[in-house]
């Protein structure tokens, strides 16, 4: 299975809050967790704890937020155009 490469937006405040902004296409896709590369550069979603087939990069500055962090916010909308939130707990490398 070859991997897909992606860029998502991503937004932080001074406080270090980050929230992921992304569109899925599968409508049953709920991310529960993250995997940062072993460069750090970019990440996998899990959803149901099955990561799926995609590197998603943010921007260079809140990539360094994400890499401290234990959980995220994933605000993403589905192709019903509706708007869900989930929180993403980290999962440690992916391989």
């Amino acid at each position: 299975m070859s991997q897909k490469r992606e860029k998502i937006s991503s937004a932080s405040n001074l406080s270090g809050d980050l929230v992921i902004i992304t569109r899925f296409s599968d409508p049953n896709f709920v991310p529960d967790g993250f995997h940062l590369t072993e460069d750090g550069d970019e990440f996998l979603l899990t959803s149901k704890g099955k990561a799926y087939n995609t590197y998603y990069s943010i921007s260079p500055e809140n990539m360094e937020i994400l890499k401290k962090l234990d959980s995220v916010l994933v605000v993403f909308t589905t192709p019903d155009d509706r708007l869900h939130e989930a929180m993403a707990t980290k999962k440690g490398l992916a391989s």
